[in-house]
This record gives structure tokens, C-alpha cells and sequence, in this order.
């Protein structure tokens, strides 16, 4: 009972970061922590672990698998790059703006590349 609740708790991490990002976390306590569950003997947890290492290296790139490479064995890591490789790196927007003029978006949003916003923001 006790691994389904790791795996599933895994699992809802991996949805959290896909829908809100990394921007909020200990990226290097997450890293460290699935180091821990990919060496798991129970292939549930360590598949969850290559889910939510798969959608956080949506967002790292890859560096995240130099990050991996010296602690993972090298068959995991080997599916670990495959998986990645799957899922390429994605350009992602750190900020969530409530602005309702587009020229003051950052471009991930759709408005310019300017750092000239509103003086009430």
C-alpha cells in the first residue's frame, strides 16, 4: 500500500509541474529525490520517477540528464534519454502577468519581448 502511495504521490507531481512548472520548487531537492526513487526496487515507483524526470526535462533541457548520468545506472539512464528525447525541451514562461495589454506580455505570452511595463504593475 505504502509504494502505490509514493508512486501515485510521484504521479501527481509529475501532473503539478507539466500544468504549473518548476518555477516554485527546489529543483535540485526534486533531482535528488528521484535519484533516490529511480534506484527503487519496485519498477511502479521507478517508472513514476521517469514520468515526472520526463516532464521536468521539458523545462531544465539537457542539462538535467548531466544532472542524472553520474548516480543512475546506465540502463536506466539509457531509457531515461530515451524518454527524454521523446519529449523535447519546450520554452517556458516563469511568470504568470495579469496585464490585459499585450505589448507588455513577455513573448512566451504572446505580447513583446519589452521590459518597459506599466508603472502599476
Amino acid at each position: 500500500m505504502l509504494l502505490q502511495v509514493l508512486s501515485e504521490s510521484i504521479n501527481w507531481m509529475a501532473t503539478a509541474v507539466e500544468e504549473f512548472g518548476l518555477g516554485t520548487l527546489d529543483v535540485k531537492a526534486l533531482i535528488d529525490n528521484m535519484k533516490v526513487d529511480l534506484a527503487s526496487t519496485n519498477a511502479t515507483i521507478r517508472n513514476a520517477a521517469i514520468t515526472l524526470l520526463t516532464v521536468a526535462h521539458k523545462q531544465l533541457g539537457p542539462g538535467l540528464a548531466d544532472m542524472l548520468r553520474s548516480d543512475v545506472k546506465p540502463a536506466l539512464m539509457t531509457a531515461l534519454e530515451d524518454a527524454f528525447k521523446r519529449n523535447p525541451q519546450e520554452q517556458v514562461c516563469l511568470l504568470n502577468p495579469i496585464v490585459t495589454e499585450p505589448s507588455y506580455l513577455p513573448s512566451c505570452f504572446g505580447g513583446k519581448a519589452s521590459t518597459d511595463y506599466p508603472a502599476e504593475i
